[in-house]
């Protein structure tokens, strides 16, 4: 096969041209987004309900304590926007707290994933506008897409657990510039980020007992 060929390829597949380019760094890697399919994605719930995966137990923890300060910050008539949306446990918290949230809009990667957790919010939350957007969050998302009719009053990102720890510096500075261009000047993010933790703790989380 000619270099042509392959490179003429690669622009056709976004997912050959990113398995190429991460298994040609100096420490390969294939981006975490291609792990949640129906199954990753049902893998992930499970494992957040392992012993040794502390993430998501603090995770849920923080927000129960601090809801209310959430809520104050979030302020009235958002328009909550979550990257990888999930199962939507914690989102149900944000949204029961949220002071007439403008709309909500999961972006999610998985489409069973998405329209089940759409399905859930929509019977607890009736009477919010829910815009799901079945994507890539790590990729851009048009702005129009995001677009309101009349607009909120502001824009809120919200990316809870610590899945920007996937990603290396220059990775988490475009992406937290993109979003600093999504929500604009008036717009705010609530974003979780991991401390330090000993090694026997982190290979526990990530390669528990029961495999």
């Amino acid at each position: 096969m000619s270099d042509s060929s392959t490179a003429e390829q690669q622009n056709d597949n976004p997912f050959l041209n990113d398995v190429l380019t991460g298994l040609a760094q100096q420490q390969s890697e294939i981006p975490c987004q291609y792990l949640y399919d129906k199954r990753g994605s049902a893998l992930f719930e499970q494992i957040g309900d392992t012993r040794e995966y502390y993430v998501t137990r603090a995770d849920l923890a923080l927000h129960r304590e601090h809801l209310q300060a959430i809520a104050d910050c979030i302020g009235d008539q958002a328009h909550i926007i979550e990257f990888g949306s999930g199962a939507g446990l914690k989102t149900q918290l944000i949204l029961s707290a949220a002071r007439q949230p403008r709309a909500y809009t999961p972006i999610e990667i998985s489409t069973e994933t998405l329209t089940s957790s759409v399905s859930a919010l929509q019977q607890r939350f009736p009477k919010l506008d829910i815009q799901p957007v079945n994507a890539d969050y790590t990729r851009d998302i048009p702005d129009e897409i995001l677009d309101l009719k009349p607009p909120a009053r502001r824009r809120v990102v919200y990316f809870p657990g610590s899945t920007i720890s996937n990603f290396s510096h220059v990775q988490a500075q475009n992406f937290l510039a993109r979003i600093r261009h999504m929500v604009g000047s008036d717009g705010g993010v609530l974003i979780g980020v991991d401390l330090i933790k000993p090694k026997a703790v982190l290979e526990a989380a990530y390669d528990d007992a029961a495999g």
